[in-house]
């Protein structure tokens, strides 16, 4: 899995922040691996939505590295067609253009 640290937007209960990250691609869709507030997060670039976190002093998840929990969530929990539709009615519900990002270069 190639990764590279990338800067991109993220959506908030208070609107639309920007971070720096770690580059994930899985199955054609692109995520984030951050930090913030106090949480280790896994973003849907796309949306900017979470879809998966864990606290950020977490070391291990059933003894698996905290990184690794976050990619394997990734993997078990696909973007459908579905979910993004309801990802876009919840971000035209919040004022929130879609796309938070444009697609990043690997």
């Amino acid at each position: 899995m190639n990764t590279k640290e990338i800067k991109f937007n993220h959506s908030a209960e208070d609107g639309i922040h920007v971070s720096k990250g770690e580059l994930i691609e899985c199955n054609g869709v692109q995520y984030a691996l951050h930090y913030y507030q106090g949480f280790y997060d896994a973003i849907e670039l796309s949306t900017g939505f979470r879809v998966a976190g864990v606290d950020m002093n977490t070391q291990t998840i059933d003894g698996i590295p905290a990184r690794d929990y976050l990619i394997q969530q990734i993997e078990k929990r696909k973007i459908t067609v579905t979910v993004l539709e309801r990802a876009k009615r919840e971000m035209f519900v919040r004022d929130i253009k879609f796309p938070v990002n444009q697609k990043f270069n690997q």
